[in-house]
């Protein structure tokens, strides 16, 4: 399994997967899900430029951006220090 860095979509207005890499390397299921949250966060007043969801141990910044749907998965899970 990849680390989340190096992670991306970029989709097209319609949906398509235009190019991908790393955890999110051809991942049709998660471009689809992620389409319908833009698409549906654009129905309302909602002048988002930008959308994040986060999770325990990654997030995902969504925006758009020339006529494009850009998407990183980072990591956000904090180093555990040892003292």
């Amino acid at each position: 399994m990849m680390s989340a860095e190096g992670s991306f979509l970029v989709l097209g207005l319609d949906g398509t997967v235009i190019s991908s890499g790393g955890d999110l390397q051809g991942d049709e299921r998660c471009a689809a899900t992620i389409f319908q949250l833009v698409k549906t966060a654009s129905q309302g007043d909602l002048k988002a430029q930008r959308i994040t969801v986060n999770y325990a141990d990654h997030a995902y910044v969504i925006c758009a951006s020339e006529k494009k749907i850009h998407v990183v998965k980072k990591s956000t899970a904090v180093p555990e220090v040892v003292a």
